[in-house]
């Protein structure tokens, strides 16, 4: 979906085979028979980018996007895990939640980063801000690992926080939403006012704090996520993409 969302460099590189480019980009992406996704703003931002006419599917499309519940810790521990961004992306805006979760009263929790997918040398830096803010308290995740070995430290978060400014970590957001996890992110995303409209209880970003979704909030999250991101309503939704 990054190419729903223009770089913010774009604007500062206007010459003939960039505008060239950008025509031809439009023409194609806008000439497509069908578009799919399951966020309903990414197919309306197609529609205002390209001029999209095709119809569009609803899909979350992968077998990989299926949720599977997975045993979460028994144990409630005093200390609150963090867990900021998805990747060593700069559209994680790392520092800003760094600087927000800095100003708050309660500074009884720890940060896990995620920095093994992206930028090697802004993987570095943002480690190195994370120690210069929470020191001990930061742990950043600067090698690949298993998806059972990350699914574990999911499982192990307490709130997680995603200030990307476009649609980004649906992955991430699935599964923590399915355990029964605090989500926050930015409300003028598109995937946002998805889940909001799936009946989700998510977390604006500008009101961030470290309280926890209710219990009944929680289960209600658990319950939405296992049946729209369930292997059946996967197979209805291809089925009605196919039967086309």
């Amino acid at each position: 979906g990054g190419d729903l969302y223009p770089s913010p460099h774009d604007s500062r590189k206007k010459n003939i085979l960039r505008s060239l480019k950008k025509f031809i980009i439009k023409k194609v992406k806008g000439g497509f028979f069908g578009y799919i996704t399951c966020i309903k703003g990414d197919y309306e931002l197609a529609q205002n980018l390209f001029n999209a006419k095709g119809e569009s599917y609803e899909s979350f499309s992968y077998l990989s996007n299926v949720f599977k519940p997975i045993p979460l810790p028994a144990v409630v521990n005093d200390i609150k895990i963090i867990l900021v961004g998805n990747s060593a992306h700069q559209t994680s805006n790392h520092e800003d939640v760094f600087k927000k979760l800095n100003t708050l009263e309660d500074q009884n929790f720890k940060v896990i980063c995620p920095l093994s997918y992206g930028s090697k040398s802004h993987a570095k830096k943002i480690s190195e801000l994370g120690f210069y803010f929470f020191g001990e308290r930061f742990v950043p995740l600067m090698d690949f690992m298993s998806l059972d070995d990350y699914l574990k430290i999911l499982a192990k978060v307490d709130i997680a926080i995603f200030a990307h400014k476009r649609q980004q970590a649906m992955g991430n957001t699935v599964n923590l939403l399915g355990m029964g996890k605090t989500v926050y992110m930015n409300n003028n995303v598109t995937h946002y006012s998805f889940f909001k409209e799936l009946g989700v209880t998510i977390c604006d970003y500008d009101n961030l704090s470290l309280d926890l979704l209710d219990k009944k909030s929680a289960n209600k999250n658990r319950h939405i996520i296992s049946n729209y991101f369930s292997k059946s309503n996967l197979i209805r939704q291809l089925h009605n993409i196919f039967k086309v």
